[in-house]
């Protein structure tokens, strides 16, 4: 099942950076069908509601692929580098406003997040979030709201008798 997933965002990539650069080129436009929109949104949707299931009913995967320091960093600096492309889309939509180039702005910025979300499920299937990220940024990224109450808790539990240098 994991390589489905892997091989889906691999796929998802391609095609939402082949849309993304045909929007940068000012050649894509927003789907005039509803229907396709719903069709890619529903898709998306279940993708992420697996990729994210928050109590898996089986015991955590196996990494598609061979993970090595380098694939790490690689993985970590590709996944910042859509990240911060999809940040500088939002930007200047914001900034055009309800100019002429709105809608372009737009469409970049819809194909730059399809893109963000298809490179992250490819890595994610790949490596496994927890070879990837630091346990607090999962913590916090499972629940943003509650992180704060989840950190106070967690520091004013005891340590058990054995980590307080009794005996």
């Amino acid at each position: 099942m994991e390589r489905y997933f892997f091989i889906y965002g691999c796929i998802a990539s391609v095609g939402a950076l082949v849309w993304y650069l045909a929007a940068l080129a000012g050649r894509a436009a927003l789907p005039e069908n509803v229907w396709a929109v719903k069709s890619i949104a529903v898709i998306f949707a279940i993708t992420m509601v697996i990729t994210f299931q928050r109590r898996p009913l089986r015991d955590p995967w196996v990494p598609v692929l061979r993970i090595t320091p380098e694939r790490v960093r690689g993985a970590k600096f590709f996944l910042a580098v859509v990240a911060a492309n999809f940040g500088v889309c939002t930007l200047v939509a914001f900034a055009w406003g309800n100019r002429v180039g709105a809608e372009r702005a737009l469409s970049m910025v819809l194909t730059s997040l399809m893109l963000l979300y298809s490179v992250y499920i490819a890595i994610h299937w790949a490596f496994r979030p927890q070879n990837l990220f630091p346990s607090g940024f999962l913590t916090f990224i499972s629940n943003p709201l509650l992180y704060p109450f989840i950190r106070s808790r967690r520091r004013r539990r005891p340590l058990p008798r054995s980590d307080r240098g009794e005996r």
